[in-house]
C-alpha cells in the first residue's frame, strides 16, 4: 500500500526561507545596474517578477532597485568588475 506523507506545514517553509535569507546580504551592487539593489521578499516587494538579468520569472526573494524597480534573482547578481588600474578614489 502506498502511503503519502502529509505536506509540510507553512511553519516548515517559513523557517527554511528564513534560514536562506540569513545567508543573503541585505544589499548588493550588480554589474548590470548602476544603483544599489536591496533584498526584498515576495511579501515586501511587488510579488512575482521578471528577472532583468536572465529574463525568467521569479518569486520569493529578489534584489530590487528602490529607485527604478530593476529586479534580479539572488542567483543572478554579479559583482561589478573593477579595473586593476582604476584610481581608488574614483577620479
Amino acid at each position: 500500500m502506498l502511503t503519502i506523507s502529509p505536506r509540510p506545514k507553512w511553519s516548515y517553509w517559513r523557517r527554511k526561507w528564513t534560514r536562506r535569507r540569513r545567508r543573503l546580504p541585505r544589499s548588493e551592487k550588480h554589474a548590470g545596474h548602476r544603483h544599489e539593489l536591496t533584498l526584498v521578499s515576495e511579501g515586501s516587494g511587488r510579488g512575482p517578477f521578471i528577472c532583468c538579468d536572465c529574463e525568467e520569472q521569479g518569486s520569493g526573494w529578489a534584489y530590487q532597485c528602490i529607485d527604478c524597480g530593476y529586479e534580479v534573482h539572488p542567483k543572478c547578481v554579479r559583482p561589478p568588475v573593477v579595473a586593476n588600474n582604476a584610481p581608488a578614489n574614483g577620479d
